[in-house]
């Protein structure tokens, strides 16, 4: 196996050859404008000599490319912009798109900063530098329309746009008197009175890093200068007003950093993350921060720290979170303490408490001298790390190459190859942008002199061994409903399948607990880059049959000759059914029906309680009709209750010593209330009926004799 310098040197004597295979394909390119498979031809993105350019990738996979144009004076440079599809294609014409041509500018630009919202379009902050520092804020979709009616945003340096899940968006910068910012709509017009001052305390203040938090709150990561260019990173959380919502500044780093560099954030796990590197007398060292929504910093200032060795000098680091927002992955590039030779290394960090789980002295990619650093952002594919590297002595004029790298989640090449060209004409790269990977494919953009003057070209970049990311779910579950309850708890769903890609993660939106009927379980595979869905169902069926209450057995009486109307039980409250789902349950019935005539007897009646799933109960008494006060074979006399009224107690007198057995306690409704037993009770016996309410009753007195029913008033 070839070692990197033997490769380096290889490429050298490929110089000549790579050169002949340009100019022999230059003709052909000059009719296309997608991808070209040869990477020593690239795709052109415009005709036209560029300056500082940037570039963004939507969600849609097209690339937007925003660029000085260099043009004779006093007019001095264009901004425009160029968006390529998927494919590679120019939509805005050979040149792109004229965005202004009316910013005073000198003879030279200064930093342009970049954002794309949620819905595509992209933000563009400037400067013009011919006098004044006026800053503009341009807002574009893709096909080029200006969504900003007014473009202009005061006076001021780091023009940056924080874009709002409304539509609003912030736009901070470095003012004359320091640190300010405004919200503006999504047309462009200033939505506070006035605008507001970054940071508190004392000190010239720069915007770094927005990062919108729920309810329309916001957090900045600035920079607070300490003497020209250098700086300490603070932050700082704001109500939708623009007000600060700590008392102080957080300072995140003691350590020297630069306000006119830019320093990559992220969000996940409830907080916000900032990578970042910073001096130390003549030393450099890499560190991630952690800052908690209430200004905290739970690993302290600076935070944790990319290796603790210090041997090496960590600079220009970049990050990126994985989707369960577990881990955060930062590279570095990495030199010795000469600064005369670079490489690359990487370090997994767990969000919640900072730990380095690539060891404490990080994980080589490639070796200090190999002179392979990584160029443009890192992102993810398949939740591990995926970027460009720029391999060859980097000074801005010797030839570099382009080349992608896909590590697994150990910081191990995924590729047996360890990288894939990009962009390999011997020539040198710079300004290099790397779009997130949509659809397995990222784009590489960058400013190259292929022997034309320095033109913009891009590469699309993509896994050859890309495993295609699927979802089928589980079978629909049918359960019942938890006893006593009209929902269902730990409902077993099975597993989805999936194709197994690297990286990627499962998860549902199945609740604790299902309601009754059909619920839509949606499960969701992410690798980082990629998202699909499936959708299960899950029905839960109510079988419980409501529990219903009868009367007791109960004897009523009616005058000779006549017939007992029947009541309606359930209405008068005797008879009650209650449900787990179904309440009230009002679907009952009751045989024979209410109103039925019922001769004298003894009478089976059922009642009948549905819920509202078809679930039945039913349950059943006995009713007895007597002749008024029944049949009496006792003499009127010979047996009898005093006093009546009562109030409390009554006695029974049984002269004649009849052999009497029981009493039975009726309402006038005919529910039987109680038993009592008046076995032996010989000729004279004192019932209590102080539990009972006040109203008549029926008292059945039976004996071997026969029986007679007496009406008693209870007061």
């Amino acid at each position: 196996m070839k070692t990197r310098t033997e490769n380096n040197n290889l490429k050298k004597l490929n110089i000549m050859k790579t050169i002949f295979t340009f100019l022999a394909l230059v003709v052909i390119t000059a009719a296309q404008a997608q991808w070209n498979a040869d990477t020593a031809v690239n795709t052109l993105v415009a005709d036209t000599q560029a300056g500082t350019m940037h570039a963004k990738g939507t969600s849609t996979g097209e690339t937007y490319v925003v660029f000085w144009k260099s043009v004779p004076a006093p007019t001095n440079f264009e901004l425009r912009m160029q968006v390529l599809d998927a494919d590679g294609n120019q939509t805005l014409g050979p040149d792109g798109m004229l965005i202004s041509d009316q910013i005073p500018m000198g003879t030279f630009t200064v930093t342009m900063t970049t954002v794309v919202d949620a819905n595509d379009n992209l933000y563009v902050g400037v400067t013009g530098t011919g006098g004044g520092d006026p800053a503009f804020v341009y807002k574009l979709d893709t096909s080029g329309q200006s969504l900003w009616a007014n473009n202009s945003v005061g006076s001021g340096f780091l023009v940056t746009v924080l874009p709002l899940a409304s539509g609003d968006a912030i736009v901070g910068m470095l003012g004359n008197s320091g640190g300010v910012m405004q919200k503006y709509d999504s047309t462009g017009t200033a939505v506070w009175p006035s605008v507001q001052s970054i940071g508190t305390g004392a000190g010239f203040k720069a915007p770094a890093n927005f990062f919108e938090l729920p309810g329309g709150e916001f957090m900045l990561v600035h920079h607070v200068l300490v003497g020209g260019v250098n700086s300490n990173l603070y932050a700082q959380r704001y109500d939708v007003d623009g007000a600060p919502q700590w008392a102080n500044d957080t300072q995140l780093s003691n350590r020297t950093t630069l306000y006119n560099r830019t320093y990559t954030g992220t969000q996940g796990d409830g907080a916000v993350f900032m990578s970042y590197f910073g001096s130390n007398g003549s030393r450099f060292d890499a560190f991630l921060q952690r800052i908690n929504p209430d200004g905290t910093l739970p690993w302290g200032l600076n935070g944790s720290d990319f290796a603790t060795d210090d041997v090496n000098y960590e600079t220009n680091v970049d990050l990126a979170i994985t989707a369960d927002e577990s881990t955060i992955y930062v590279n570095s590039r990495y030199t010795n303490t000469g600064q005369s030779m670079t490489g690359t290394y990487i370090q997994k960090f767990d969000t919640a408490n900072g730990n380095r789980l690539f060891t404490d002295a990080a994980k080589e990619v490639f070796a200090i001298g190999d002179e392979t650093v990584p160029a443009g952002k890192m992102h993810l594919f398949n939740n591990t790390p995926w970027f460009v590297v720029n391999s060859g002595f980097n000074n801005g004029a010797t030839p570099t190459e382009l080349e992608a790298v896909y590590l697994d989640a150990n910081g191990d090449f995924v590729w047996a190859s360890e990288t894939i060209p990009l962009a390999t004409f011997v020539a040198n790269k710079g300004a290099v942008e790397y779009t997130k990977p949509v659809n397995g494919q990222s784009v590489v953009v960058f400013i190259e002199d292929k022997g034309a003057g320095e033109r913009i070209y891009a590469q699309n970049s993509e896994d050859p061994n890309a495993c295609t990311i699927a979802i089928t779910c589980p079978a629909t579950v049918v359960v019942e409903t938890d006893a006593g309850m009209c929902t269902a708890s730990a409902v077993i769903l099975g597993t989805a399948s999936t194709n197994g890609c690297n990286g990627e993660i499962v998860t549902n939106d199945a609740p604790a607990v299902f309601p009754i009927g059909e619920t839509t379980v949606t499960w969701t595979v992410d690798d980082g880059t990629t998202t699909e869905t499936c959708v299960q169902l899950v029905v839960v069926e109510d079988n419980i049959a409501p529990t219903i209450t009868c009367p007791q057995d109960a004897a009523v009486e009616v005058a000779t000759g006549s017939q007992y109307t029947l009541p309606d039980y359930f209405d008068n409250g005797e008879a009650s059914a209650i449900d787990n789902c179904t309440d009230p349950v009002t679907m009952t019935s009751q045989d024979p029906a209410p109103g039925t005539e019922l001769a004298v007897g003894t009478h089976q009646i059922t009642l009948t309680a549905e819920d509202e799933y078809g679930n039945e109960s039913t349950c059943s008494f006995q009713l007895t009709v007597d002749d008024v006060l029944g049949t009496e074979i006792f003499t009127n006399k010979s047996i009898s209750l005093y006093p009546n009224p009562t109030s409390g107690t009554v006695t029974l007198s049984n002269p004649s010593n009849f052999n009497l057995k029981s009493i039975q306690v009726y309402s006038v409704s005919g529910r039987l209330i109680k038993n009592i037993d008046i076995e032996e009770m010989g000729t004279s016996k004192v019932l209590s009926m102080a539990e009972m309410v006040r109203g008549a009753y029926f008292l059945l007195i039976t004996g071997e004799e026969g029986q007679a029913t007496k009406k008693i008033i209870k007061n």
